[in-house]
């Protein structure tokens, strides 16, 4: 049987930004037989944990957080939030609803859940 594992994802601090940690693991949170729920069960979590979080804290440049830093702006700003800058070093993140997540998720590197797929009896 197949089942899908949420977990939060392990950061170290290394006095300057939020990195993987290197063992790539992370604390189980549920589990799950369907896909799908997991996967919504993951953007709740992840629309909450990341509201109000500065995403250059978790990389020392634009391109260590987003995929698209034009298209996320693009976004942020229709979320009502003013324009971030490439050269601030603050990339924050207003307080999601999992549909604005949804949104952004495609464009952001940063995330603090993820699903694990185990196969086992």
């Amino acid at each position: 049987m197949t089942y899908y594992i949420v977990q939060r994802v392990g950061y170290e601090y290394n006095d300057e930004v939020n990195s993987r940690g290197e063992s790539e693991g992370g604390t189980p949170e549920k589990v799950f037989q369907s896909k799908e729920a997991a996967i919504a069960h993951c953007d709740v979590l992840n629309a909450k944990e990341l509201s109000g979080l500065n995403l250059m804290e978790y990389g020392y440049s634009t391109d260590k957080v987003c995929r698209n830093f034009e298209k996320l702006s693009e976004i942020l700003v229709e979320f009502g939030q003013d324009a971030p800058s490439e050269d601030n070093y603050k990339l924050i993140l207003p307080k999601l609803t999992v549909e604005q997540y949804k949104k952004i998720k495609p464009y952001i590197l940063v995330s603090l859940y993820e699903v694990v797929k185990c196969d086992g009896e």
